[in-house]
């Protein structure tokens, strides 16, 4: 899901009218920022040792880098192991089109 990769705060709702029991505040953040995450996210997997099989069940920083890229770009997750440790952002970027996702 792709909400794994977004950054979130709670904060209480001091309304008492149940039409207004919840709300939402939603920013996004540039291609530039998301490209940026996209390369930190990469360098995490590359840094890994040769032995290491990527998998969203590891349990540091690896996995977790893998499960926030295979949420946006499930493609991602079918790639060979050397394939997923030399793609790039701009590679990633051609994998889909994020406009579909609000259509």
């Amino acid at each position: 899901m792709a909400h794994t990769s977004s950054a979130v705060e709670l904060a209480w709702n001091t309304s008492e009218d149940p039409k207004k029991a919840y709300s939402a505040e939603i920013v996004f953040i540039t291609l530039q920022e998301w490209k940026d995450v996209l390369d930190f996210l990469l360098r995490e997997i590359k840094a890994r040792p040769d032995s290491e099989e990527l998998s969203a069940n590891l349990d540091n920083d690896v996995g977790i880098a893998y499960s926030k890229i295979v949420a946006v770009y499930p493609k991602f997750a079918k790639l060979s192991q050397k394939e997923k440790g030399k793609i790039t952002s701009n590679q990633l970027f051609k994998m889909r089109n994020l406009s579909d996702i609000i259509r």
